[in-house]
């Protein structure tokens, strides 16, 4: 009676490292057994495990025919460098922290929001807000890209006054700005715009109140 012959000790050579494709990864594997090359399929069968993502894969040899028994081996798979950032659209001054959209890619592969931690600073003023996005999991690389927030125009807002007319008395009169409320946030004299006022405005007549933007704030509004 001839035994098949154990796989025991066999030596399966060294697997390169692999960078991530999102697909099973099957790399060739050579295995010797006192330096005999065995064939795969015939000498053997071959099953990975782990083999998708980012890590450590594992190979198992499994004897067939003249062989039996096992072997195992392991493989990286590497994670993939990110490549491209973008910033889409345009952004205007919303009294609140401002999350732009953005597009992460490797190549030209768009990863989803589990393959990367966004860090976004400065985005709550008009000006320069600055996203960086740090690769995780299947993703590796860091990249750092810059935005605008532009200034909200007041031109359209609804300002009101808190009074607008007056009966004549020899005294100067002039309303205030009424509070206005800019995505439930209240603006304020002084730092998000100023008033100008008609000096002479103790006689009968018709006066302008002038309202200036400022800050965050742009253009102006006459009522």
């Amino acid at each position: 009676e001839i035994l098949p012959k154990s796989l025991e000790g066999a030596i399966i050579n060294p697997i390169t490292d692999v960078v991530f494709t999102g697909e099973e990864i099957t790399p060739d594997v050579a295995v010797n057994v006192e330096n005999i090359q065995l064939q795969k399929d015939i000498d053997y069968i071959v099953e990975y495990k782990d083999n998708i993502n980012a890590g450590s894969a594992t190979v198992t040899i499994t004897g067939k025919d003249n062989y039996c028994g096992s072997a195992q081996t392991e493989f990286n798979i590497l994670p993939k460098q990110i490549d491209s950032l973008e910033i889409v659209g345009e952004y205007t001054y919303t009294a609140h922290e401002i999350v732009p959209q953005i597009v992460v890619k490797s190549e030209q592969t768009e990863l989803t929001e589990q393959d990367y931690d966004v860090e976004i600073i400065d985005n709550l003023n008009a000006g320069s807000a600055t996203v960086t996005v740090t690769a995780k999991g299947n993703y590796s690389g860091e990249l750092t890209e810059n935005f605008e927030i532009a200034k909200m125009n007041i031109s359209d807002f609804d300002f009101r006054l808190t009074q607008y007319s007056f009966t004549y008395d020899q005294k100067p009169h002039c309303p205030d700005v009424d509070e206005y409320l800019y995505n439930d946030v209240p603006l304020v004299l002084g730092t998000d715009y100023t008033v100008t006022k008609d000096k002479t405005t103790a006689n009968v007549g018709s006066y302008q109140v002038v309202i200036n933007a400022m800050g965050n704030f742009e253009g102006s509004k006459t009522l």
